[in-house]
């Protein structure tokens, strides 16, 4: 016998996407009852577009649409879901496929020989891809602890709260405009709960309600502490005037962190110790003049310093700036934005032989030879421009690691106590992670 049913069926909270895709697939469920078959169906269907969850406990036997509690008390917790469950019986596998089914169709079904009911279905599974789809390493930046209730910079004072918030706004923009990572926000939770909430709501579509449950996780963890961050006010006496003299000085104090979430690996770690004294804090500010000194705009050049040296080290270990073409009279480095300076200073290495620890045989690196010295004339969002200032074009070739020639940035940061990184490059240019075999 056969028959053909057309039925909306919402399994779960799943995203749609923008153009309302589906995937078609056509598959088989085997039970004891039709409706039992079906669901089966149902399940391997989403189960092949959206991959399914395989936990392990034991549990009863269920199956069924809403929510699912397991009574065995071995497995002790309660699984709430609007979706298919199937579950086997004295046995430690739990499997769950949730999706959004746009519609499905029983085109045949019949009595196998031990008397359960076989049906074939196709079904079609809303298949949700987000707009900004990428293939990067996504990484979250997670808001910066500080020590302090308030933080001095000059003649005003910001609250712990609002220096962190700043802070991870700063790095965020030095990462977003590097193009380097799938950035994830940690931010603004209750704006995306509130879209979250009226997704949620009967005022939205059932198509609509295909994009919720579709949070990614990220690859890689930014996350760290602000110790010290200030610019004092120092009053001086000038003996032959009998004058007061301000002097201001900035410090600024932190470590930060590079973490693989799923494992609590440190990728790498840094701690930052930044002073600067009259001179250096006169060229952080747009004018000097006392009735027009700015000390929030000093603050946020101060604080853009530190950031941009910290994005600089994570950039510089998992993706360092690299040759993107090399032609006679063009040459253009395969990063842009905010992170690059005009004018800045770039030694352009060859690689050579491969070094190994020889105690643990990791490999720590390659040789390297000088191969040009090149110096930024324009920037793009995702690329520069440069120029030669010492060595040869055809000495230059796609692929080659530049770094930035000490000395050739406007401020010097010393860094201590950093921890050796835990990424390795490949030879093709490519890197390696913690959690990769």
């Amino acid at each position: 016998m056969k028959k053909v049913i057309t039925l909306s069926l919402f399994l779960g909270l799943i995203c749609v996407s923008l153009g309302v895709a589906t995937q078609t697939r056509e598959v088989k469920g085997v039970a004891t009852t039709r409706e039992e078959a079906i669901k089966k169906a149902l399940h391997e269907a989403v189960g092949q577009v959206q991959g399914v969850w395989v936990g392990s406990g034991i549990a009863d036997s269920a199956v069924g649409i809403g929510i699912i509690e397991s009574t065995h008390e071995e497995v002790n917790k309660t699984i709430e879901m609007e979706g298919i469950s199937l579950r086997s019986q004295n046995t430690i596998t739990l499997t769950m496929a949730e999706g959004l089914v746009k519609s499905y169709e029983v085109v045949d079904e019949k009595k196998t020989d031990n008397g359960k009911v076989e049906v074939t279905v196709k079904v079609w599974v809303y298949d949700y891809q987000s707009p900004l789809a990428t293939t990067k390493l996504s990484l979250a930046v997670s808001p910066f602890e500080v020590e302090n209730n308030r933080y001095i910079f000059g003649d005003i004072t910001v609250s712990g709260a609002e220096l962190t918030k700043q802070f991870s706004q700063r790095l965020t923009t030095l990462l977003r405009d590097s193009n380097r990572f799938d950035l994830l926000d940690r931010d603004y939770d209750k704006a995306f709960r509130d879209e979250i909430n009226l997704i949620k709501s009967d005022d939205v579509g059932l198509e609509e309600k295909g994009r919720l449950k579709q949070l990614q996780g990220a690859d890689y963890l930014l996350a760290g502490r602000i110790r010290r961050a200030e610019i004092t006010t120092e009053l001086k006496d000038i003996p032959t005037t009998g004058i007061h003299s301000a002097e201001y000085r900035g410090h600024f104090v932190g470590e930060v962190r590079l973490l693989v979430p799923t494992t609590r690996q440190v990728a790498f770690s840094h701690e930052y110790r930044i002073k600067l004294e009259m001179p250096e804090i006169k060229e952080l500010a747009d004018e000097w003049r006392r009735d027009e000194r700015d000390f929030d705009q000093i603050k946020d050049a101060f604080l853009d310093l530190a950031a941009r040296q910290i994005i600089e080290d994570v950039l510089n270990d998992v993706y360092p700036v690299r040759i993107a073409l090399a032609e006679q009279g063009s040459i253009i480095l395969d990063q842009g934005g905010e992170r690059m300076k005009p004018d800045a200073v770039y030694e352009v290495f060859t690689k050579g032989k491969s070094i190994v620890d020889p105690q643990t045989q990791e490999v720590l690196g390659q040789d390297e030879g000088k191969a040009a010295l090149l110096k930024v004339i324009r920037i793009l969002p995702k690329f520069s421009y440069a120029e030669i200032l010492d060595g040869k074009t055809e000495d230059i070739e796609v692929g080659q690691v530049c770094r930035v020639l000490p000395g050739s940035m406007d401020l010097k940061i010393e860094v201590q106590g950093g921890r050796k990184s835990n990424i390795k490059h490949t030879p093709s240019g490519g890197v390696k992670m913690p959690f990769d075999n």
